[in-house]
């Protein structure tokens, strides 16, 4: 799936597009439906499991701190996934550059580990 950047397009997998499209937009339900069932978050030293438990997280986290994103860049990193946003919104460090480190299942999310940017490290 085609997704249209600053810089260009990018060419996402349908559960990643719908994935960042559905973290800005709050779209729980859609959000969810990206997620396999036994789908694992790792995010700030946090663990949570679950289409359900990890679409709660990231909308609430989003929400609380106003954060956008906009996606920088995608690439393959050892054969999986990586996509590069810059997230703005109240938190310390704004703005931040994140890697969205996926493994699909399918055309499900199975595993999603966010971390501080490569560039940034």
């Amino acid at each position: 799936m085609k997704v249209l950047t600053r810089s260009g397009e990018l060419e996402l997998p349908a559960s990643i597009a719908s994935f960042f499209q559905a973290s800005v937009e709050y779209d729980e339900v859609l959000l969810t439906g990206c997620f396999a069932e036994d789908a694992i978050l790792q995010d700030e030293g946090m663990e949570y499991r679950g289409p359900a438990e990890i679409s709660r997280h990231i909308i609430k986290t989003n929400r609380e701190a106003a954060v956008t994103k906009e996606l920088i860049g995608f690439k393959k990193k050892d054969g999986l996934p990586v996509a590069t946003a810059m997230l703005s919104g109240n938190f310390e460090g704004s703005p931040l550059p994140l890697d969205f480190h996926f493994v699909l299942s399918g055309e499900k999310i199975k595993s999603l580990d966010i971390t501080l940017s490569e560039s940034e490290q």
